[in-house]
């Protein structure tokens, strides 16, 4: 198992370090304000660093990242000198929720600059993944409870679950936290920033969603449990740690197509009827852990970054429209209003995980361990000729599938052959030979294996995430001879105890559930008894075991 598991580098705030792959293109100067002769030179000046900002934030995976975050940065300072702050802008309340140490960080006490700090970089490169994402991810139909349900499945399906050594609680710090971006980029997180990913997806979707406290018994701290959908007044419910919504008292069903498919309950109905919480008992003995009684006086934990309670995040946003439209911002006291006004929340305040990855981050930001640990989790994204695992990333993201500039041609490129991987230390003494011909002997292979040590490994991670993402690229196209292939050959065969095998069973059992095989479905959702995702994989095989028995067999 990989100490990267449970040493998490600070990869937000060591932007200095972001050395993210580079494509095509170079370090465009950035001309400053002062060279304009008038105001309306100036104002139309700031007007065109503003679109040229804009442009290159949408097209990040032709750049160097972080040399482009840093461009995007400069041009928006030099446009946020030509604006007004808004006469209306006020710190939110429900910043006064959090503990007095967090709201002395200094990202706590800069919101109401209007100047973006280096980290706003990583907070406007998470926003356009996010809005990329939700704009494919979520469905054809437009019903909020739809698009909701959608995004929910894609996060469960694209984000493997990650052990936490603890229970999810509030806030859940003993870990070194990812935010949304890292677990984007990754692929994979612990069950709360898996639903940190989803809460943030249903932002840029318009859709207000919080996590859902409920009181332990033994103290007085919050446990998060699942992600509460607001909808038309109701809360719908949605559990990360299963992966699966919490079924209505109506119960699950097969879809047309022969899925599993199922109304959320909403907090409600789980709250006043017991069997809605009995139904996610896998038996007698294994019972779930939340009972109705447990319901009466639940807290709505606001998810709600320092950026996007920031001045200038609502300056920037009220500037977008089009096809740069972003969510940037949240009003966190108007929506913990509107979760208040429901039956059964009794209160709300702001998740504080966010803030503590923010505390945690800084401190470990200068820890060498932690560095180095960053680096070797971000390496495969910028090994090879025009980082391919980099580029296919963000294409998956925007939902280019096939084409020339599309994610698959890119994570193909990622899987070089394994005699070719082999080949690596000889290509890399025959290049240093080449460029050292004089150089000692000795010296020219311990510099070869040096440098193979490093990139090898990240070469080999390159292609077992290539391999595992262009499975759930086929399962989106319905290419599902495609994903079986990629998810069964590919990632378990080829790396039985590589780092997809959770994710890679999970996926193949719904590409078998999604083909009609409900057989094999069955048997990959049980085949896995070490996956952090065990329960709910095993009431999803027990569920289609029902259904498949009273329709009479599998659903082809």
């Amino acid at each position: 198992m990989s100490v990267l598991r449970f040493i998490r580098p600070p990869l937000g705030l060591i932007l200095a370090l972001l050395i993210l792959p580079v494509a095509a293109g170079c370090r465009e100067e950035v001309p400053m304000l002062d060279h304009a002769d008038s105001a309306g030179d100036v104002s139309e000046y700031s007007d065109e660093l503003f679109a040229v900002a804009m442009e290159n934030l949408g097209r990040l995976e032709q750049f160097r990242s972080g040399e482009m975050l840093e461009e995007i940065l400069e041009r928006l300072n030099q446009w946020a000198q030509t604006r007004t702050p808004p006469a209306h802008w006020r710190p939110d309340r429900l910043l006064d929720t959090l503990p007095e140490p967090l709201r002395e960080l200094p990202m706590v006490e800069d919101l109401d600059s209007l100047r973006f700090p280096p980290h706003d970089g990583t907070a406007l490169q998470q926003a356009v993944w996010l809005r990329d994402v939700a704009r494919w991810a979520r469905g054809e139909r437009h019903d909020e409870l739809s698009r909701a349900l959608h995004l929910f499945d894609w996060t469960i399906r694209n984000i493997q679950l990650d052990p936490l050594d603890e229970p999810p609680g509030e806030p859940g710090d003993a870990l070194l936290g990812q935010f949304p971006w890292e677990t984007l980029l990754l692929g994979r997180g612990d069950v709360l920033e898996r639903a940190w990913v989803y809460i943030e997806l249903l932002r840029q979707e318009g859709i207000d969603a919080a996590l859902l406290g409920l009181p332990r018994k033994d103290t007085q701290a919050l446990q998060a449990w699942a992600v509460g959908v607001l909808i038309d007044g109701q809360v719908f419910l949605f559990e990360p740690v299963l992966g699966l919504p919490i079924p209505s008292p109506e119960g699950v069903h097969l879809d047309a197509d022969g899925q599993l498919a199922m109304r959320p309950a909403t907090l409600e109905e789980a709250a006043s009827d017991p069997a809605v919480l009995r139904r996610l008992d896998l038996d007698a003995s294994t019972s779930y852990p939340v009972q109705a009684e447990d319901l009466e006086q639940v807290v709505a934990l606001v998810v709600a970054s320092p950026p996007e309670l920031s001045q200038r995040m609502a300056v920037l946003e009220s500037h977008l429209v089009g096809k740069h439209k972003l969510v940037l911002t949240v009003d966190a006291a108007s929506q913990g209003e509107r979760f208040a006004a429901t039956p059964r929340i009794g209160g709300a305040r702001l998740w504080t995980r966010p803030y503590v990855t923010v505390a945690q981050q800084m401190m470990l930001a200068e820890a060498p361990e932690v560095v180095r640990a960053r680096m070797a989790e971000m390496a495969p994204f910028h090994v090879g000729p025009n980082a391919p695992l980099w580029k296919g990333r963000l294409l998956h993201f925007k939902g280019r599938f096939l084409g020339e500039e599309a994610a698959t041609p890119y994570y193909q490129a990622a899987r070089p052959p394994d005699r070719e991987i082999n080949q690596f230390p000889d290509l890399f003494y025959r290049s240093l030979k080449a460029a050292h011909p004089d150089a000692d002997e000795a010296s020219l292979r311990e510099a070869a294996q040096q440098r193979a040590a490093v990139e090898v490994p990240a070469i080999v991670r390159a292609k077992q995430d290539a391999s595992y993402w262009l499975g759930l690229l086929a399962y989106e196209q319905g290419s599902f001879p495609a994903a079986i292939d990629y998810l069964a050959k590919r990632t378990l065969e080829a790396s039985p105890d590589g780092p997809w095998t959770h994710g890679a069973r999970y996926n193949l059992a719904r590409t078998y559930e999604a083909s009609g095989d409900l057989d094999k479905a069955i048997s990959q959702f049980a085949a896995d008894p070490l996956s952090p995702s065990r329960r709910g994989n095993l009431l999803r095989a027990r569920w289609l075991h029902e259904l498949r028995d009273r329709h009479g067999g599998n659903a082809e």
